[in-house]
């Protein structure tokens, strides 16, 4: 379980370590999720909902967040705060049912909007990336919607390499809509 730590999205802190070049003053404490965290999830989740950033076209429920909570189990899944309030999640979940395949794990991670370009989602990745290598997750496989054009840029930035496509995946906003692979590898900073 990753401990709470604290981090300045443009420097540094015991536990995460950003590489990013970002100047700010937003300190952000990354932790693990808690329960009680699900109504103020669900609602940074909800606000892209119908866009091109989920797989969702509609707002989701609490029961659908546990949901996601349960197929996390065991993998971590990170919560940012701001002065004491959730603004961005991660989490990292299986990239498939067989035990065999545990060196890799499905990504995802939203950020209140007010946050973005702060240097959180950086902050996140890397401290979903430090504990997938403590867990010998050494392969991280983003899914991002094909027309969601900030996320492809996000990840490609961040190092991760496109790995396939399934083009159409689904059908949303009366749009078909493919999904893209990107995959990073990662490797424990402790080695």
């Amino acid at each position: 379980m990753m401990e709470a730590s604290r981090a300045r999205a443009g420097g540094a802190s015991a536990r995460v370590k950003t590489k990013a070049g970002w100047q700010s003053n937003m300190d952000y404490v990354v932790r693990q999720v808690r329960d009680s965290d699900a109504g103020e999830l669900v609602g940074i989740f909800n606000l892209y909902a119908d866009t091109w950033a989920t797989f969702f076209d509609k707002p989701i429920s609490e029961d659908n967040f546990h949901s996601m909570q349960k197929e996390a189990e065991g993998y971590p899944f990170l919560v940012a705060e701001h002065e004491g309030r959730p603004v961005g999640f991660g989490l990292l979940r299986p990239f498939h049912f067989s035990p065999l395949m545990r060196r890799a794990a499905m990504t995802s991670y939203f950020l209140h909007p007010e946050q973005r370009g702060q240097g959180l989602g950086s902050l996140l990745l890397e401290a979903l990336e430090q504990a997938a290598a403590k867990k010998g997750i050494d392969n991280l496989v983003a899914p991002i919607v094909s027309h969601n054009a900030d996320s492809l840029a996000f990840h490609q930035r961040r190092g991760f390499e496109r790995c396939g496509l399934v083009d159409p995946a689904g059908r949303m906003f009366d749009q078909d809509f493919g999904v893209v692979f990107m995959q990073k590898k990662v490797t424990n900073a402790d080695e």
